[in-house]
């Protein structure tokens, strides 16, 4: 019994079909292809442009824009390349050219279906007297509309098109089905099924994409796009639209010998949805959901000008909503067109732009521990309680990207790519918020500041990859150089700050129980001024060696060179400097600028061993490399009515953080691709930990000194049972401790603690069912569990965060072109805290998670 995987139209609904036809021979025999008589000689001719690639990229190509179901074996496409096949032919033509020089053949089961084979590799069949051959009966299921529910390559783990199950480290896909079959509405809600992901570590923020990964904080530097980085730096961050993501992959453990500047956890990749070439297809839907989420949005392929290779895909969104937070609104708007060109059968160049922008404010409100994480007295504080000024806070976000990516194979073995974008957010961010608490919490004190915020960045990468066959052995090199150059600037006005000028704060006091608004905020003066920028520059390369098809070794290097230069300018310090200094004699700095040279190599090795059955052992090693923008102090004080200021002030750059990991586990992947499960058992550590300087009079410096340890035991799999039964499962255990701390002068240690945010226990499931046949066909309903584990809302240990439960679910049901879902999240309405943090050490201030949230939609595909 041969099992086959299906590539097909992403506009095709699934289906299982049974295939059991005589195919008849053909002139084309003579090639080793196998033709139907009937439906393939009498399709019409269509203009194909599928350039070399790997033959299951051909085959996905060549099923989209012949709009036919293509079956084959997973074994027999894996490794093999296809010339690929350009210009106005008939799908028989065109698939007897891709195939050329592989030893395949192909045959038209129906008139929508065609299957590959070897042409003996089907027991069963057989010649008959008419010539036709005899097929064995075989049944496949079509994966759904828009693409299959579980991914067997990636790119991420490699910088290349490899099986997962050859990637020597912990990588998972969040394929497009997945999302649908979710409905999926942000990142986190994309990633929080996958297994060493804390998803949403403080609470409900709409400003930024924040998760935590094998215990360590991924948010600045460890959101990708196609391969590219995508940080946040201030209050500066690239928000992500998922409907405009094709897969989300998952790296886990040290990714610089590949990608550079990193923490150790991990990354996200974020592949886009690209042009799909030669084909046709789009979807128009719109949805209604809670807090008045209107949504509408568009997914359009198509082929440009006849004859220009031109291939194009314009995905959009438009969306009106308030959020579970009273007085904030979650408004985007989001357009990116792309546009791809294939002037031959071996280079593609795809054009890109994305515009998104974001009208919403503060989810994540610093409500008092009392009433949220403790009893109060005066009740409980609900999770739509805002702290701010209506009509006045807000966080208004204008992003946009562009860029190209480019591809071109050559007949010796080379492939040459060159990505590049640049990338930019302009953020007018305005925000109240308390910072003490009057007596008991009541009354909070507040204060007022907006931030003007600008963050670009320029990556290229250029990459060459060598692939040979030995016969015995199989040889995958990737030479690459790479460069990106990360540029924020900021203008902060009032804060804690602006006290120091006026001697009262911007706003007045709100009681968090029974809230008054109403209160104006004062005029706002500028307090700080912030400039940083990041050059780096690395060059790496990776060879992946494959012997007898068993062993997998792979060996990948780096060296980074990385420049940095901060500047921090006080204008309220600057006015105050003469004044300090004729009355207490102390030398207040006013501007703080640091600069730093680094270098660094990170590297990897694997070794991976590949059964027939599908599973693979693996072991492997890895490092990290990182350089935070930053500086170290070191000040003699004095006491002042402004609290301890300097008499003198030095400051040092920060050392770069580096991180090492050891990992063993187990994957299994069997040929028809239809589940992946993998388990992993780790050791990480980070070195030169960066933490704040709790002890700096001007509360700018970091100091590190310290180290911290993870060990931790993943398991996941994804597994399409193809009887219309699917799951998700994860669990995941993190023993995370801090093992060095030297703290500044004053300060305690925290070795023995537990990180903040970093629960123990990360655990979830989802399992999905679509009824195949009878008066319930099309009708599908899903349901999920997540768990959270207990935090640490502070280094100290001493603010504990209980654990919460989640509960999911999803219906739906497709007719035709049609398809009707409702998707729920947070289902039994569990009210929790996300989070809690220390405030300049006089208040905890927490934040709520997601309340429940319903949305129903409805999608037309053509």
């Amino acid at each position: 019994m041969v099992d086959y995987r299906c590539r097909r139209p992403s506009r095709v609904s699934g289906k299982v079909i049974r295939l059991g036809l005589g195919l008849l021979a053909s002139t084309a025999m003579s090639s080793g292809i196998v033709v139907s008589g009937a439906s393939a000689q009498q399709a019409a001719a269509i203009a194909f442009a599928i350039p070399a690639s790997s033959l299951t990229s051909a085959l996905t190509a060549f099923g989209d824009r012949a709009n036919l179901q293509v079956l084959y074996a997973a074994d027999l496409a894996r490794g093999v390349k296809s010339p690929g096949v350009s210009g106005t032919l008939t799908p028989a033509q065109a698939l007897g050219r891709l195939l050329a020089g592989t030893g395949l053949t192909y045959r038209f089961t129906s008139a929508g279906t065609v299957t590959i084979a070897r042409p003996s590799a089907e027991g069963g069949g057989g010649a008959l007297p008419d010539g036709s051959l005899q097929l064995g009966t075989v049944t496949v299921e079509a994966d759904g509309p828009n693409g299959p529910f579980v991914a067997t390559d990636t790119s991420t783990g490699m910088k290349m098109d490899v099986p997962l199950r050859e990637v020597p480290q912990s990588v998972s896909v969040v394929t497009r089905q997945q999302m649908d079959d979710r409905g999926v509405q942000t990142l986190s809600e994309a990633i929080d099924y996958s297994a060493g992901v804390s998803a949403s570590p403080y609470g409900q923020d709409n400003r930024f994409e924040q998760f935590v990964i094998r215990g360590f904080d991924e948010n600045l530097l460890g959101i990708y796009r196609d391969g590219m980085r995508m940080p946040t730096a201030g209050f500066a961050g690239f928000r992500q639209e998922p409907y405009g993501l094709a897969r989300v992959d998952v790296l886990r453990g040290p990714t610089s010998t590949l990608y550079g500047l990193n923490n150790p956890g991990g990354l996200v990749n974020l592949i886009s949805k690209l042009p799909v070439v030669g084909s046709q297809f789009g979807e128009i839907w719109t949805s209604y959901g809670s807090f008045d989420n209107i949504q509408t949005g568009f997914d359009i392929n198509g082929a440009g000008v006849e004859g220009s290779n031109l291939t194009y895909r314009f995905t959009g969104l438009v969306r009106w909503a308030d959020t579970q937070v009273d007085y904030v609104p979650n408004d985007r708007i989001y357009l990116a067109p792309t546009l791809t060109w294939t002037p031959n059968e071996d280079t593609t160049f795809t054009v890109f732009a994305n515009l998104q922008q974001d009208r919403t404010g503060d989810t994540y409100q610093l409500l008092p521990a009392e009433g949220t994480l403790y009893p109060s007295i005066y009740g409980k504080i609900p999770p739509s309680r805002f702290l701010g000024v209506p009509d006045w806070s807000k966080y208004d976000a204008t992003q946009y990207s562009g860029g190209y990516f480019f591809e071109h194979r050559n007949d010796n073995g080379w492939t040459l790519r060159q990505n590049l974008r640049y990338a930019s957010v302009d953020v007018d961010y305005r925000t109240a918020y308390p910072i003490a608490a009057y007596g008991d919490t009541s009354t909070l004190l507040r204060t007022a500041q907006e931030n003007d915020q600008t963050l670009g960045v320029f990556t290229i990468d250029n990459q060459a990859q060598y692939d040979s066959d030995l016969g015995f052995a199989k040889n995958q090199v990737v030479f690459g150089l790479d460069y990106s150059n990360t540029q924020q600037d900021g203008t902060q006005y009032g804060g804690t700050l602006q006290s120091l000028i006026t001697g009262s704060s911007p706003v007045g006091p709100i009681n968090p129980y029974l809230p008054v608004y109403g209160s104006s905020v004062a005029p706002l003066i500028n307090t700080l001024n912030t400039s940083q920028e990041l050059s780096q520059t690395g060059i790496y390369a990776q060879d992946m060696f494959k012997l007898h098809d068993k062993w997998v070794f792979t060996f990948g290097g780096r060296y980074d060179w990385v420049q940095t230069e901060s500047s921090t300018q006080s204008p309220v310090l600057e006015q105050l400097a003469p004044l300090l200094n004729y009355y207490y004699g102390v030398n207040v700095p006013s501007t703080f600028q640091t600069s730093s040279d680094n270098g660094a190599f990170s590297g990897r090795v694997g070794l991976s061993y590949l059964f027939e059955n599908g599973l693979t052992p693996y072991a492997s090693y890895s490092s990290s490399f990182n350089v935070v923008p930053g500086f170290t102090q070191s000040s003699v004080t004095v006491d002042t009515d402004y609290g301890p200021l300097p008499i003198s002030y030095s400051m040092l750059p920060l050392e770069p953080e580096t991180g090492e990991q050891y990992e063993v586990g187990l994957k299994y992947q069997p040929n028809n691709g239809k589940s992946y499960i993998q388990t992993s058992l780790y050791q990480l550590t980070k070195q030169n930990a960066v933490s704040f300087d709790t002890t700096d009079p001007m509360q700018m410096a970091y100091y590190q000194t310290g180290e911290i340890r993870v060990r931790g035991f993943e398991v996941e799999g994804a597994v399409d049972f193809e009887n219309g039964f699917k799951l998700l499962a994860a669990y995941t255990y993190l023993n995370a401790e801090v093992t060095a701390d030297t703290p500044p002068e004053g300060a305690e240690s925290i070795v023995g603690n537990t990180p903040e945010r970093v629960p123990e226990h990360l655990a979830s499931a989802w399992l999905d069912y679509t009824f195949q046949d009878g008066a319930l066909k099309g009708f599908g309903l899903g349901g999920g569990v997540r768990y959270v584990g207990s935090t640490w809302g502070d280094r100290e240990n001493t603010i504990y965060v209980p654990g919460y439960t989640l509960v999911d679910a999803a219906v739906r049901y497709a007719r035709d072109s049609w398809l009707f879902s409702l998707t729920a999240r947070n289902l039994l309405d569990n009210a929790y805290v996300g989070t809690c943090s220390s405030i300049a050490n006089t208040y905890i201030g927490c934040s709520y998670g997601q309340t429940r949230t319903i949305t129903a939609q409805v999608t037309y595909r053509w």
